[in-house]
């Protein structure tokens, strides 16, 4: 059975932690023994809670690697999930 608070925490985590990369992602899950993290992860992307940076963003951003490398939507999370925010 999958705990319920972890998806939460999951989007709670992207939502404060702003860019993030895949293993970042892997990191947590393997903290919190959450081993969907990283499918998580790819729901959250297609519901919008975050986005891919493109090649070309991630070498602005400082992030010289192959890895993907994602960034939080913010905006939606807060006007989406608010109770994720200030619990």
């Amino acid at each position: 059975m999958i705990n319920a608070k972890l998806p939460r925490a999951l989007l709670r985590w992207m939502y404060f932690k702003g860019e993030f990369r895949t293993h970042d992602v892997l990191q947590w899950g393997l903290n919190f023994k959450y081993n969907r993290a990283d499918r998580q992860k790819r729901e959250f992307g297609a519901q919008g809670y975050i986005r891919e940076l493109d090649k070309w963003e991630k070498v602005m951003r400082g992030y010289n690697t192959r890895e993907s490398v994602y960034v939080a939507n913010r905006e939606k999370i807060k006007a989406e999930c608010n109770e994720i925010i200030y619990t």
